[in-house]
């Protein structure tokens, strides 16, 4: 740089030599979650219902952000996983029974599917207007040593079962005989 008098002469410039050096840092990526860290999303994307049909799975996308852009001005790629999970499949498995109640796989993408396991009690046991909330914890990469972990929240809804009928001896072995069910409505 270079300052020089209007009036020109010698002794009227001034040469001065800046630098600068830009120290870059990485920011990590971030979720937005809620005040529990649970990553928001719409319920119905996250909700299951016992005995559903099509509402058995539950599909989305977990998203995040990170600030950070690449020499051509593009926004870092991220990449999301389970954490404890080197496949993308994990199961949810219940402490107090040992049962499997669904199973998550996230794509790197962040998509994602829950497939509740209906033949599990723990899951048949819930009643209609019952729920059991359950999470995952997901990890979000930006390939340059920043992550972050959330939780992502799944919520299972009970239904009313239709009643079974079992027949036992005395002694509580196999059904008692055999035979047909007579409906006796109507005066029969």
């Amino acid at each position: 740089l270079t300052l020089s008098n209007n009036g020109g002469g010698e002794g009227n410039t001034v040469t001065v030599d800046l630098k600068a050096s830009l120290d870059y840092a990485n920011d990590k990526p971030s979720f937005i979650t809620d005040g529990n860290g649970n990553i928001l999303l719409d319920a119905e994307s996250r909700t299951v219902i016992e005995d559903g049909g099509a509402k058995m799975v539950a599909t989305g996308k977990v998203q995040a952000t990170d600030p950070d852009v690449d020499s051509s001005g593009r926004p870092d790629t991220l990449t999301y996983a389970i954490e404890d999970s080197a496949t993308g499949m994990l199961d949810y498995i219940d402490e107090e029974t040992g049962e499997k109640l669904g199973t998550l796989i996230l794509g790197k993408d962040g998509t994602y599917e829950f497939h509740l396991n209906t033949s599990s009690e723990a899951v048949q046991s819930l009643g209609a207007g019952e729920t059991r909330d359950i999470s995952f914890t997901v990890v979000v990469s930006d390939g340059h040593g920043g992550t972050a972990r959330a939780q992502l929240p799944i919520t299972i809804k009970g239904t009313n079962d239709a009643p079974v009928i079992s027949l036992h001896n005395v002694d509580g072995s196999g059904a008692a005989g055999s035979g047909a069910l007579r409906d006796l409505t109507h005066g029969d």
